[in-house]
Protein backbone atom coordinates (compact mmCIF):
# COMPACT_ATOMS: atom_id res chain seq x y z
CA UNK A 1 0.00 0.00 0.00
CA UNK A 2 1.01 3.58 -1.02
CA UNK A 3 1.02 5.77 1.55
CA UNK A 4 0.38 9.49 0.95
CA UNK A 5 3.56 11.80 0.77
CA UNK A 6 1.27 14.60 3.72
CA UNK A 7 0.69 11.30 6.19
CA UNK A 8 -1.54 8.75 6.97
CA UNK A 9 -4.54 9.11 7.80
CA UNK A 10 -7.52 7.09 9.82
CA UNK A 11 -8.66 5.24 6.63
CA UNK A 12 -4.68 4.14 5.42
CA UNK A 13 -4.31 2.71 9.23
CA UNK A 14 -7.50 1.07 9.30
CA UNK A 15 -6.51 -0.71 5.93
CA UNK A 16 -3.04 -1.55 6.83
CA UNK A 17 -4.38 -3.04 10.28
CA UNK A 18 -7.24 -5.16 7.84
CA UNK A 19 -4.44 -6.33 5.12
CA UNK A 20 -3.45 -9.60 4.91
CA UNK A 21 -0.71 -10.70 7.35
CA UNK A 22 2.88 -9.85 5.21
CA UNK A 23 1.18 -8.54 2.37
CA UNK A 24 0.18 -11.80 0.64
CA UNK A 25 -3.32 -11.70 -1.01
CA UNK A 26 -3.94 -15.38 -1.63
CA UNK A 27 -4.53 -18.81 0.37
CA UNK A 28 -1.66 -19.46 -0.60
CA UNK A 29 1.37 -18.24 1.12
CA UNK A 30 5.01 -18.56 0.80
CA UNK A 31 6.94 -17.41 4.05
CA UNK A 32 10.84 -17.19 4.87
CA UNK A 33 12.36 -20.16 5.75
CA UNK A 34 14.98 -19.18 8.88
CA UNK A 35 18.29 -21.13 8.63
CA UNK A 36 21.57 -21.64 10.46
CA UNK A 37 24.67 -22.93 8.60
CA UNK A 38 27.84 -24.12 10.35
CA UNK A 39 30.61 -26.34 10.38
CA UNK A 40 31.21 -28.74 13.69
CA UNK A 41 33.99 -31.39 13.75
CA UNK A 42 34.24 -31.66 9.62
CA UNK A 43 30.79 -31.64 8.85
CA UNK A 44 28.20 -28.86 7.29
CA UNK A 45 25.30 -28.41 9.86
CA UNK A 46 21.96 -27.18 9.07
CA UNK A 47 19.75 -25.79 11.28
CA UNK A 48 16.24 -25.34 9.87
CA UNK A 49 12.77 -23.72 11.42
CA UNK A 50 9.88 -25.80 9.86
CA UNK A 51 7.49 -25.28 12.73
CA UNK A 52 3.88 -26.77 11.99
CA UNK A 53 5.36 -29.68 9.86
CA UNK A 54 5.43 -32.97 9.87
CA UNK A 55 9.04 -34.87 8.50
CA UNK A 56 6.67 -36.20 5.76
CA UNK A 57 5.70 -32.47 4.66
CA UNK A 58 9.41 -31.45 4.21
CA UNK A 59 11.90 -32.19 0.91
CA UNK A 60 15.98 -31.45 1.20
CA UNK A 61 17.77 -31.18 -1.92
CA UNK A 62 21.90 -30.63 -2.93
CA UNK A 63 22.41 -30.01 -6.42
CA UNK A 64 26.25 -28.42 -7.18
CA UNK A 65 26.58 -27.10 -3.68
CA UNK A 66 22.89 -25.53 -3.27
CA UNK A 67 20.83 -26.82 -0.57
CA UNK A 68 17.32 -26.52 -1.08
CA UNK A 69 14.92 -27.05 2.03
CA UNK A 70 10.78 -26.64 0.86
CA UNK A 71 7.58 -27.25 3.05
CA UNK A 72 4.24 -27.66 2.03
CA UNK A 73 0.99 -28.39 3.91
CA UNK A 74 -2.98 -27.80 3.63
CA UNK A 75 -5.30 -28.09 5.93
CA UNK A 76 -8.42 -29.41 4.97
CA UNK A 77 -10.68 -26.97 3.50
CA UNK A 78 -14.37 -26.35 3.97
CA UNK A 79 -16.44 -25.45 1.31
CA UNK A 80 -20.00 -23.55 1.44
CA UNK A 81 -21.73 -27.29 1.21
CA UNK A 82 -19.65 -28.35 4.25
CA UNK A 83 -21.05 -25.24 6.12
CA UNK A 84 -25.01 -26.51 5.64
CA UNK A 85 -23.65 -29.54 7.17
CA UNK A 86 -24.12 -29.52 11.23
CA UNK A 87 -21.27 -31.95 11.58
CA UNK A 88 -18.79 -29.55 9.74
CA UNK A 89 -17.48 -26.99 11.83
CA UNK A 90 -18.06 -23.11 11.19
CA UNK A 91 -14.65 -21.00 10.63
CA UNK A 92 -15.76 -16.80 11.18
CA UNK A 93 -11.55 -17.02 10.86
CA UNK A 94 -9.37 -18.73 8.90
CA UNK A 95 -6.01 -17.99 7.62
CA UNK A 96 -4.37 -21.51 7.68
CA UNK A 97 -5.30 -23.20 4.78
CA UNK A 98 -2.18 -23.76 2.41
CA UNK A 99 1.69 -22.85 3.84
CA UNK A 100 4.72 -23.18 2.47
CA UNK A 101 8.41 -22.24 3.11
CA UNK A 102 11.42 -22.68 0.89
CA UNK A 103 14.80 -21.75 1.04
CA UNK A 104 17.83 -22.42 -1.25
CA UNK A 105 21.76 -21.52 -0.05
CA UNK A 106 24.73 -22.26 -0.93
CA UNK A 107 26.72 -24.15 1.21
CA UNK A 108 30.27 -23.26 2.06
CA UNK A 109 31.98 -26.45 0.93
CA UNK A 110 31.85 -29.82 -0.94
CA UNK A 111 29.99 -32.21 0.76
CA UNK A 112 28.66 -36.02 0.64
CA UNK A 113 25.18 -35.98 -0.01
CA UNK A 114 25.59 -39.98 0.36
CA UNK A 115 26.71 -39.63 3.66
CA UNK A 116 23.94 -36.88 4.82
CA UNK A 117 21.57 -37.43 7.69
CA UNK A 118 18.16 -35.52 8.63
CA UNK A 119 16.64 -35.52 11.77
CA UNK A 120 13.27 -33.52 12.85
CA UNK A 121 12.72 -32.81 16.18
CA UNK A 122 10.19 -30.07 17.52
CA UNK A 123 10.01 -27.81 14.02
CA UNK A 124 13.29 -27.89 13.71
CA UNK A 125 14.94 -30.22 11.04
CA UNK A 126 18.83 -30.57 11.61
CA UNK A 127 21.06 -31.51 8.60
CA UNK A 128 24.38 -33.05 8.85
CA UNK A 129 26.01 -33.16 5.80
CA UNK A 130 30.01 -34.11 5.67
CA UNK A 131 32.17 -32.08 3.96
CA UNK A 132 34.27 -34.19 1.10
CA UNK A 133 37.69 -34.94 1.81
CA UNK A 134 38.97 -32.69 -1.40
CA UNK A 135 36.67 -29.65 0.86
CA UNK A 136 38.49 -30.21 4.49
CA UNK A 137 41.28 -28.19 5.31
CA UNK A 138 44.74 -29.70 4.75
CA UNK A 139 48.12 -28.84 6.19
CA UNK A 140 50.89 -28.56 3.61
CA UNK A 141 54.10 -29.20 4.75
CA UNK A 142 56.98 -26.56 4.24
CA UNK A 143 60.27 -27.68 2.81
Amino acid sequence: MLMRRTGSTARDLMNLMNAEPFGFASETRMAVLPIDVLEKDGDIVVHASVPGFDKDDVSVTIDKRVLTIRAEHETSSSSDEDAMNEDEPRYYFRERHHSSLERSVRLPADVDTTAAVAQMDNGVLTLTIPRTEAAKPQDIKIN
